[in-house]
């Protein structure tokens, strides 16, 4: 089947920072996120004639995006590329900026890291891209209560997280 390229090109302009976000919060490393994302869309276009146009859009590309993502880390396993820092695209920020979004970024990255993989998938979701329940519950192929279970237990352990850091802040007088 031929590929519409201006629809194709409206889901890529519509989707990327969703699939930029979603390759990087699942824990991929800086230096390979762009390249992880052009082979989303990649697989997206190969597989555009099979796309059920009555399922959601951001659903179809986190699928493809998390199997991308796994592809990866079995290779990078045989390749030990471990640098992972969770770093936002930027333009030029000023120094002070730029140590404070490395601070928070290993923050909210240490946090992620605790989770276990199907709680950090629907707290990715939900809670960063603000997905509905109904539809990270349809994406991730789960109950809608396991979602909100799971969902629930991420927020339980990032305030004991939150708290643990606050303590830390306190006791040494300093962030970080």
């Amino acid at each position: 089947m031929t590929v519409d390229n201006a629809a194709f090109a409206a889901l890529y302009k519509e989707h990327f920072d969703l699939v930029w976000r979603t390759v990087r919060g699942m824990g991929i490393p800086s230096g390979w996120v762009e390249d992880l994302v052009q082979e989303v869309f990649m697989a997206a276009r190969r597989r555009w004639g099979t796309f059920d146009r009555s399922r959601s859009e951001r659903g179809w590309l986190f699928g493809i995006a998390r199997n991308e993502v796994l592809q990866f880390r079995r290779s990078a396993a045989r390749y030990s590329h471990r640098s992972r820092r969770l770093e936002p695209p930027s333009s030029v920020p000023q120094p002070d900026e730029i140590l404070e979004q490395q601070q928070a970024a290993a923050r909210v990255e240490a946090f992620l890291d605790q989770l276990e993989e199907p709680v950090r998938l629907s707290f990715l979701l939900s809670e960063l891209e603000c997905m509905p329940g109904r539809e990270v519950a349809q994406i991730l192929g789960i109950p809608l209560q396991t979602h909100y279970s799971r969902v629930r237990a991420a927020r339980s352990r990032l305030a004991t997280y939150a708290s643990q850091l606050e303590g830390s802040v306190r006791r040494n007088g300093t962030r970080g």
